[in-house]
């Protein structure tokens, strides 16, 4: 019994053994790599004197500074790395480990400065919980001026009012997975280039145009189909069409005495044009109108929704609301499920267009060989 025993234990030693040794294996600690980068700049302390850093910090602690410096700061390797494989090179990098460096993958020759610098001084500069410990400034111009959709249909999306760095970020995103050729903000939009809204972007920004600033009246005149994409606020049905175009008529005279660069600015004015009953359809039910070969989507705020100086341009262009149906007492959509309803609606009815315009094209094509031949014949 008691050799049993022993045996037992003798057993149950082996295996321990085993696992302890394996475990030295494990978790020794092994040098760090050195990594192939190009030349670069320590900065063991806080360097006073470095205009780059400076002006960096500046631009990262201060939004007043930010929008009116000429550069964009990108954090983390995956968007600063986004940038750069679309064809755009930082001015200034700065890291706190070479291996991040190393993942950007920059060439030796490449004429960003380049500082690695402690960490702490990094974290002072981020807004996140925890920074991955590198960023990079780029030029704004250069961004807002070479971005091109690459697939693009004609499309242009009008944010406005979206003050939300991560509802505006993810509503990019969305418009260029739609296949928007361009989106146009409001004044009243949070900054596209702050840092929450081109994270939430998740590289966006590189891949549609964005053009900030941009007030109705320079708008006006310029699309063709004006889309409105907000809720029914109650309006009565049955209402006399005769009227309603009366009233407008009354309106755009009121318009052209106040003149357009004003109009729009004017609030009574255009709460007169919201009060206005509109032509309005299920977003589901949406068709290009007869003649109309490109479509501009308006999508409104979180709180407020679509603005009045909106519901101004939409009558002003003829243009038509779409509305989500809504269930179980919800009584609002986010910015973002709405525009992605409406902007991937009205990119089905763009592509079945267009698909329907090549099958023309190519049998025009099949009957002018066919009429070729006969002659040849």
């Amino acid at each position: 019994m008691s050799c049993s025993g022993v045996m037992r234990l003798s057993l149950s030693i082996r295996p321990m053994s085993s696992i302890m040794r394996s475990s030295s294996r494990l978790f020794c600690v092994m040098p760090d790599d050195k990594y192939d980068v190009p030349q670069y700049d320590k900065v063991n302390a806080w360097d006073r004197d470095n205009m780059n850093l400076k002006t960096l910090g500046k631009i990262l602690s201060s939004k007043r500074d930010r929008v009116r410096s000429d550069s964009v700061v990108l954090e983390g390797s995956r968007m600063i790395k986004d940038a750069i494989s679309h064809g755009f090179s930082p001015s200034v990098v700065v890291f706190s480990r070479e291996k991040l460096l190393w993942q950007l993958d920059l060439p030796k020759d490449t004429s960003s400065k380049l500082y690695h610098i402690p960490y702490n001084n990094i974290k002072m500069w981020t807004d996140l919980t925890t920074t991955p410990g590198i960023m990079a400034a780029f030029s704004k111009d250069e961004l807002m001026g070479k971005v091109v959709a690459k697939s693009p249909l004609p499309i242009t999306l009008v944010c406005d009012n979206i003050r939300q760095p991560d509802n505006l970020g993810a509503v990019l995103r969305v418009a260029a997975a739609a296949g928007a050729q361009q989106v146009v903000l409001t004044p009243g939009c949070v900054d596209a280039w702050a840092p929450k809204v081109v994270r939430a972007g998740a590289g966006a920004h590189f891949l549609v145009p964005v053009v900030e600033g941009v007030g109705w009246d320079t708008l006006a005149g310029r699309w063709p189909m004006v889309v409105l994409a907000d809720l029914i606020h109650g309006e009565q049905e049955g209402v006399n069409q005769v009227v309603v175009d009366r009233m407008l008529e009354e309106l755009e005279n009121d318009t052209k005495e106040e003149g357009k660069d004003m109009a729009y600015q004017n609030e009574d004015l255009c709460e007169r044009y919201r009060e206005l009953p509109m032509r309005t359809k299920n977003y589901s039910e949406f068709e290009l109108d007869p003649g109309y070969e490109e479509v501009v989507v308006v999508v409104g705020g979180e709180t407020e929704g679509v603005s009045s100086a909106a519901y101004m341009f939409c009558h002003q262009h003829s243009g038509v609301r779409l509305h989500v149906p809504l269930r179980n007492s919800v009584n609002s959509l986010n910015v973002i499920s709405a525009a992605s309803l409406v902007l991937f609606k009205v990119q089905e009815v763009l592509a079945k267009k267009e698909v329907a315009r090549m099958e023309v094209a190519r049998g025009e094509v099949a009957r002018v060989g066919t009429n070729e031949g006969l002659k040849s014949h």
